[in-house]
């Protein structure tokens, strides 16, 4: 296939809208949940794009996934396997900036980095507050990226949906080497460590219930 394949109409109208509300809720609620006022717009950015709020693996897109993966079987002739979802909501000055500083590349470059094929849609509120599907892309990875010009617009929706080639060489990143869609891996270190520090609290209450001798 070509480097990219535009296809009209991969998500309706109705699912644009939900994926996008989702998204919103999402960042308003981590917003009030750590007490970070909404002036501040790098507090949950990443390092490409420091003007925004970014999260892997939201339950909406991971479901995305497999919503799309069979339209992305038909383009691409392929059997493929989801990996991972990734959003980010770009504010208003937002650049993507090329990794170890090599200049600035457009967001589908940085969607295709660790995976073969993937599907990009952006998504923005429109004046009459419908979202508009401005571009649904399978791109291949590695593709040549172009220059990314500073958004002007109050926000964009962006998100990023990695599948791979279940008979490729990378094969085995199916679910991005999780057990399954949607595992977030710092939420489940930090349940770890809870049920751990619980596990030794019990331990240090029956020590000091024990006898002594």
């Amino acid at each position: 296939m070509d480097r990219y394949k535009i296809i009209k109409n991969a998500v309706g109208p109705e699912v644009l809208r939900l994926v996008r509300d989702s998204l919103i809720i999402a960042k308003d609620a981590d917003y009030h949940l750590e007490g970070v006022p909404f002036e501040d717009k790098k507090r949950f950015g990443d390092s490409q794009c420091p003007i925004s709020y970014v999260s892997y693996s939201h339950p909406v897109c991971e479901a995305l996934l497999l919503t799309v993966q069979p339209t992305l079987e038909r383009v691409t002739g392929k059997a493929l396997s989801p990996t991972y979802s990734y959003f980010r909501i770009y504010w208003t000055g937002a650049i993507l900036e090329k990794p170890h500083g090599q200049g600035k590349l457009s967001v589908q470059r940085f969607a295709l980095r660790r995976c073969r094929s993937a599907t990009v849609a952006n998504l923005h509120r429109q004046p009459g507050g419908h979202p508009e599907s401005r571009r649904h892309g399978v791109l291949r990875g590695h593709g040549t990226g172009t220059l990314a010009r500073a958004l002007h617009r109050q926000q964009q929706i962006q998100v990023f949906l990695h599948f791979v080639d279940k008979d490729g060489v990378y094969a085995d990143r199916i679910f991005d080497r999780r057990p399954c869609l949607g595992f977030d891996r710092a939420m489940a270190k930090a349940k770890a460590v809870a049920r751990a520090e619980a596990a030794l609290k019990l331990l240090e209450q029956a020590a000091n219930r024990a006898p002594k001798t």
